[in-house]
């Protein structure tokens, strides 16, 4: 179930926004629990609730949550199985009407404590990836054995996302939408590995806030159907990365480190419109024009042994205009049969 509570930054809308899956809520008043186990003594749950509050109002509800279990990496430093799928999340959605306008309000909360992906990385000095196992052996094609895991390995990952559509009819033939979605998102993760007479102290610390924009106009003629809007997105992320490395050579305890702070900083706008004409019931021809500004404005900046990374910045902006013709034909094939 936690694949679907993910949060997409693009959807099938033209424009392409802060976007949540959600069921729509229900009309009448209904509820559903569901328990499951696993192996590892992995226990989860699921439970939603639809409640309509009006003829035009209705909620819906919804929680998710697993214990991730006991693990299924064994950390011989700590005796303690690691490599769990911890997590919980909730889910709201609001559907009213508010005279002519339909409103949908929507929002997400995902606290993803898993640590399965934190006993799982690449060597940086081998082509091929060290496993971390039970026989505290990881052996690849040079011969490199005994890695072992030297805490036991934390992840944290808060989600926290809001969506509103409001939608309406101008005319018969003319209706409009305005998608706003609101994301934020912390991460942090800790991972400490000793492997060939070295010591390798991961520290990871990253922040990310988007909020978008997104306003269209459709137009339904006879034989010609018309959408036209606007876009905006924006984003700032940063990302703090500590890297401790103390390596034994010749008997001499060598202490190495990086410390580097990233932030990128990103605007884009769009203008797009879209048509759909139908030559008839088995032709359809579509076609679509989208102009694309981002502006992009990135500074990488650290110090350490490791790679020391003097202050960079980065500032590039671009424009980008696209196109798109389809044509689309289906025929329709009747038997009889006496």
């Amino acid at each position: 179930p936690k694949r679907d509570w993910s949060s997409d930054v693009c959807s099938s809308d033209l424009g392409g926004v802060v976007n949540i899956n959600s069921r729509a809520p229900g009309n009448t008043l209904s509820g559903r629990i569901e328990l499951n186990a696993g192996s590892l003594n992995k226990l989860g749950a699921q439970a939603a609730l639809d409640v309509p509050l009006s003829s035009d109002t209705a909620m819906r509800l919804a929680l998710v949550g697993s214990n991730g279990g006991n693990g299924s990496i064994y950390n011989l430093n700590s005796g303690k199985k690691v490599g769990d799928d911890a997590f919980s999340a909730g889910r709201f959605r609001l559907r009213t009407k508010l005279g002519s306008v339909t409103a949908d309000l929507m929002a997400q909360y995902i606290d993803d404590n898993s640590n399965l992906s934190q006993t799982f990385i690449a060597d940086p000095r081998t082509p091929l990836p060290i496993y971390y196992n039970s026989v505290d052996v990881a052996t690849t094609y040079q011969g490199y054995a005994r890695t072992r895991l030297l805490i036991d390995p934390t992840q944290s990952k808060k989600d926290s996302v809001v969506g509103l559509t409001l939608s309406g009819e101008i005319s018969s033939a003319v209706s409009w939408k305005s998608i706003t979605g609101v994301l934020n998102q912390t991460a942090r993760s800790n991972v400490d590995v000793s492997s060939m007479q070295q010591t390798w102290l991961l520290r990871l610390n990253q922040t990310a806030k988007q909020v978008s924009q997104e306003f269209q106009l459709a137009i339904a003629q006879e034989r010609t159907d018309w959408v036209m809007g606007a876009y905006y997105y924006g984003q700032k992320a940063t990302e703090n990365r500590v890297a401790d490395v103390d390596a034994a050579l010749n008997g001499v305890v060598v202490k190495n480190f990086q410390n580097t702070n990233d932030r990128t900083d990103a605007n884009a706008y769009a203008l797009f419109a879209d048509v759909n004409h139908r030559l008839s019931n088995q032709m359809r021809l579509s076609g679509g024009l989208r102009l694309n500004r981002e502006i992009k404005d990135a500074s990488v900046g650290g110090s350490g042994v490791i790679d020391p990374a003097k202050p960079v910045t980065n500032q590039s902006a671009f424009n980008d205009v696209s196109g798109r013709r389809s044509e689309e034909h289906t025929s329709e094939l009747q038997s009889r049969f006496g």
